[in-house]
């Protein structure tokens, strides 16, 4: 009710602003058409009849103008159109070959009726989204369906066409988390809510199936919701009246693809793709009902790599000291996993380079039903099949290897409506499911870690930790079936323009995830593992001996309202306000434990109400010629969850299972037996028959939990000097609050002690010793407030804002016929974003500097992980010349960062890897020597730019994410001919080159990455100081070059 009248409220404060006018423009979230009706005199013609028709498909339409002479036909369907003008007493008009694409306004400065002649006029106008996209000016980046066609695309994917944006980094749009860009196909979602993003396999429906493409990430219009970076939109094609098909085929392999690294060495490769498919569409009753089918598949073989000393530097020993392990110690692990006290297989390969195949099956259909001149009936079913063996643990060896396979639905039905010239409806209603399984290749066992030190040729040493056995999510079911309703009811009264809807989405999840489930061994050493002496054994036990499957309904819920008009001819405002609010269904089971030891309660269902959404853009066309635009708009838009720790929340609940992590008299690690049963792994009867009792691990919601809020805004201004040619420049700020943020309320609070660089550390020094090689690293348990808990891992809010800054200029032009060319030039700054978006709640361990608590005070000024300072983007499309055309694009930017770390947790969080480095500087006599010594050798040796990172945070705590990686290009181009055969009939030839500088020599079309971020390994710890002793790594900061090698593929599709 308070939102309703909020709504009113501010529906009400505009109309008092908005007034007069006939209008030009339009904000609208789909195509429109707008004019201006006159008679030859200069007199404006009131009551004029305009009916537009989609030549294609029949669609047809009308309105009237008003008293200005002016009309407008909003939410059109893509496609060719022709306009017919008429009046009584004037002759009729008619404008043909008006094409409209997504979110284009095409605009009618002036037509002229004469009253004079009474013979049909007919006037071909060519227009094209080169100036009918004033909406789209620095807010968002549109690919036409030709572009779609013609751009080179590894595995043709629409999706990978994000790179064209220069805004975009991977997945993260204005330097927001990937989590919050949001994706959307024919008008409903595209999203796999449970990690924010879509399918993993090549594609999740044809690019042949989608007609345009557009990244819109300062879009103002209240339709588009759930996006806080940015939103993803595409739009499928339709059949038409016209019967028309296309087949294809793309091929490459080896002989076609790089067989040089950058270093002159030979590339271990197995490489080749093959992909073909059909579609057929036409009418099934002409201008009446219309069908579109298609199939597409794609199979891939690539290289899989773990621990290849052949392709990780230039040379063997160069190689070694890049993956931190020499091949002789890798063997050594494997020799050892082959006897017969672990009996992993003989047969299989273990390290190096292997070959796996995937595969990609879509198929989908659309049928269009022009029922009367009043309704559009539309319905769409799209079908998903991917295996996917690409999966591998983090520095794990090839036997960690496991398979998934993805199977998607979607089916969504459409109905628009036109009630009167006024007022139009369309609902959308679409039910999806996606289900994700993972499976193992090898034996079900438990995983294996070793702690490996080694010395290389030049007297250097290294130390990491090597994975074997399975992986620690595996087996696991990922499963949701989304029912979505979206309805737009859109009115016009005189210069007022509204839309009204409501977009709702009801998920029911029913994932079975294993995480930790599987057991874990830890030796200290190479000689421990081949002695099978483990020091730590480590589990989640499911107390009932099952893992039962979580069922848990999140349900989002949208509503909108939003005006449009014009306060002057050239001057177009919109205003909006969109609301939206999420309720998890169900509970977690109660812990009155934690909430007895810890005053938190595990039995919550947070409800997000508060997603209030005010928005506003002003398009000022400032001669009123459409040749200088200048663009302003602001607004807040809500981001949305992604549903793992809903799922977590509902298995580490502490009361189902436990944690057992057993230091000492740790249980025989029985790999052989395991091999066969993994039922023999200790398990609940093992756990009962401890007599301490263990500590439980928790992920838990925050009651008041909130969808991250981001405040928009951005100011532009393009000139076009011809209608060939326009450049422009934007602005950007976006301010985000309420960021998702996890960290452990089990941590105590105060530290046990501070060390000599001024790190905070939780377990009291009397618990650490140099007795053992282990003994001196924090156990878990001497850090907790509550002694029956291990982690709580609280899923909350940020309590301080990230930030971006950005800055753009573009230039566009048209060439030819269907050329066309733009460049791009993003700046940009992104700081403050907590690094968890999704997945596994244990990948959510943020980097920590002096104190754990005190994150919030640095952490807000470190740059987010989609920062991106600079990008260049530019794209060719050549004009068609005798049926060749070439199409290349390419990129230049810098998007990757690192940081310092310590190698082992040493703060008592039990996390390795994410204590940050403090960077003594070896020029201070307070300095350790040892340490001071090191650093010095370090600094004559390690990279450039990692020197510099050094010594700009000299006596400091290394920042996060504080250097930069150099500068990355990607230049792809494709080669395409079109042998006409006879009427519609045709054949294209093409030949798509990714990354032309290496085809061209081996040495170019690389980039060079800072590895080995790890600059201290920990050595032992001082009771004297109260500070733990480290070794320099001596090979931290190198610089490594490699590349995304090239690779050719050739490709025919005939057509007709």
């Amino acid at each position: 009710m308070k939102s309703t009248l909020l709504v009113k409220r501010f529906l009400a404060v505009a109309c008092l602003f908005l007034t007069f006018s006939g209008s030009l423009f339009a904000q609208s979230g789909g195509s429109a058409i707008s004019g201006l009706v006159y008679e030859e005199s200069g007199k404006v013609i009131e009551a004029a009849t305009i009916s537009v028709r989609n030549t294609a498909t029949g669609f047809t339409t009308t309105t009237i103008t008003d008293k200005k002479g002016y009309f407008e036909l909003r939410d059109l369907p893509v496609g060719p159109y022709d306009i017919e003008v008429s009046a009584v007493g004037a002759q009729t008009t008619v404008l043909k070959n008006n094409v409209l694409n997504l979110g284009d306004r095409l605009v009618l400065y002036k037509i002229p009726l004469s009253k004079s002649a009474t013979t049909l006029s007919e006037v071909t106008v060519r227009s094209n989204s080169f100036n009918n996209s004033v909406d789209r000016l620095g807010t968002g980046t549109a690919v036409s369906a030709r572009a779609i066609q013609k751009i080179p695309l590894v595995t043709r994917n629409y999706t990978d066409l994000m790179v064209l944006s220069p805004l975009a980094n991977g997945a993260s749009l204005a330097g927001a988390k990937a989590g919050g860009t949001g994706y959307m196909l024919d008008g409903v979602s595209n999203r796999r809510a449970t990690f924010g993003g879509i399918s993993d396999a090549q594609f999740s429906i044809s690019s042949e199936t989608i007609r345009e493409f557009e990244v819109s990430t300062n879009s103002y219009d209240v339709t588009n919701g759930r996006g806080s970076g940015g939103v993803v939109k595409a739009i499928t094609k339709s059949g038409t009246n016209t019967l028309s098909g296309a087949s294809w085929g793309y091929y490459g392999a080896n002989s076609l693809a790089a067989n040089k690294d950058i270093n002159g060495n030979h590339l271990i490769n197995n490489y080749k793709i093959a992909q073909f498919g059909g579609l057929l569409s036409g009418p099934i009753i002409k201008d009446k009902v219309h069908f579109l089918i298609a199939y597409d598949q794609y199979n891939n073989t690539i290289p899989f790599r773990a621990y290849d000393f052949t392709f990780a530097g230039a040379t063997q020993a160069q190689a070694e000291k890049n993956l931190g392990i020499t091949q002789a110690n890798l063997q050594t692990i494997v020799n050892t996993l082959e006897s017969p006290a672990f009996g992993f297989p003989t047969t299989r390969q273990y390290f190096g380079t292997i070959s796996i195949q995937q595969r990609t099956q879509n198929a989908f259909a659309k049928f269009d039903w022009n029922i009367n001149k009043k309704n559009l009936l539309t319905l769409k079913y799209n079908y998903l099949h991917f295996v996917d063996p690409n999966k591998l643990k983090s520095a794990g060896l090839l036997s960690t290897q496991y398979t998934g396979v993805e199977i998607d639905n979607s089916l969504m039905l459409g109905l628009r409506t036109e009630f009167n010239p006024h007022t139009t409806n369309e609902l959308k209603l679409q039910f999806s499911s996606y289900r994700k399984f993972l499976n193992f290749l090898d034996n079900h066992v438990p995983e294996g870690f070793v702690n490996v030190n080694s010395t290389f040729s030049d007297g250097t040493t290294g130390n990491i930790t090597v994975a074997f056995g399975d992986q620690n999510w595996v087996p696991e079911r990922d499963a949701s079936d989304v029912v979505q309703i979206i309805d737009y009811l859109r009115y016009t009264t005189g210069n007022l323009h509204f839309v009204f809807g409501t977009d709702n989405n009801i998920n029911n999840i029913t994932d079975r995830l294993s995480h930790d489930q599987q057991g874990q061994f830890y030796y200290a050493s190479i000689a421990d593992l081949q002695n099978n002496n483990p020091y730590r054994f480590n589990r989640k036990i499911p107390l009932n001996g099952t893992n039962p499957m979580v069922h848990v309904p999140l349900i989002e819920l949208g509503v909108f309202a939003q005006m449009e008009t014009n306060l002057r001819p050239n001057l177009n405002l919109t205003v909006g306000l969109r609301w939206d609010g999420q309720v998890i269904g169900n509970a977690p089971t109660y812990n009155p434990l934690l909430q007895e030891e810890l005053g938190v309660n595990t039995h919550v269902v947070p409800f997000d109400a508060k997603n209030i959404q005010p928005r506003a853009n002003l398009i000022w066309d400032v001669h009123g010629d459409g040749r200088d635009i200048v663009k302003v708009g602001a607004g807040l838009f809500a981001s949305e969850l992604t549903t793992q720790p809903i799922t977590f929340s509902h298995i580490d609940n502490g009361v189902d299972f436990r944690q057992i992590d057993i230091r000492k008299n740790v249980p025989p690690a029985q790999w052989a037996l395991y091999q066969k049963d993994f039922n023999a792994v200790p398990g609940v009867a093992y756990y009962n028959s401890l007599t301490t009792k263990q500590p439980a691990t928790v992920l838990l919601l925050d009651k008041h939990l909130k969808n991250p809020l981001t405040f928009k805004t951005s100011a532009s201004y393009y000139h076009y000097f011809n209608n060939w040619f326009r450049m422009g420049a934007n602005i950007y700020f976006d301010n985000t609050w309420d960021n998702f943020y996890l960290y452990d309320l089990n941590l105590k609070r105060t530290p046990e002690f501070v060390t000599n660089e001024g790190r905070a550390i939780y377990v009291p020094a009397s618990t650490l010793s140099n007795s053992t090689s282990t003994s001196y690293l924090p156990i878990l348990a001497n850090s907790r407030i509550a002694a029956d808990f291990n982690q709580v891992r609280y899923f909350s809010n940020a309590t301080w804002a990230s930030q971006y800054f950005g800055a753009m200029i573009e230039a566009a032009a048209q060439i030819g016929r269907d050329g066309t060319f733009t460049i791009s030039y993003a700046k940009g700054k992104a700081t403050g974003t907590p690094p968890y978006d999704s997945g596994d709640p244990r990948n959510a361990n943020f980097s920590v500097g002096s104190s754990y608590w005190d994150y919030s005070s640095y952490g807000k000024s470190w740059h987010s992980d989609g920062d991106q300072p600079n990008k260049i983007v530019a794209l060719f499309l050549s004009p068609s010349f005798y049926g060749f055309s070439i199409s290349s694009s390419f990129q230049a930017y810098q998007n990757t960062r690192y940081s310092a770390y310590v190698n082992k947790d040493i703060i008592g969080e039990a996390n390795d890897g994410t204590d940050l480095a403090y960077i003594y500087d070896p020029n201070n006599p307070a300095t350790p020597a040892s340490i001071a010594s090191g650093m010095k050798s370090l600094l004559q040796k390690t990279s450039p730019q990692f020197r510099q990172f050094l010594m700009d945070n000299f006596g400091k705590f290394a920042p996060y994410n504080g250097g930069i990686m150099p500068w990355r290009t990607q230049w792809n181009l494709s080669a395409a001919y079109d042998l006409k055969l006879g009427g519609t009939h045709k054949l294209t030839f093409r030949a798509d080159i990714f990354n032309v500088l290496n085809l061209i020599n081996y040495k170019w079309g690389g980039y060079t990455q800072i590895i080995n971020t790890n600059l201290y390994n920990v050595t032992g710890f001082d009771q004297a100081s109260h500070s733990f002793t480290y070794s320099v790594n001596q090979n931290a900061g190198t610089l490594q070059k490699t590349a995304n090698y090239y690779s050719v593929q050739f490709g025919a599709r005939y057509s007709f």
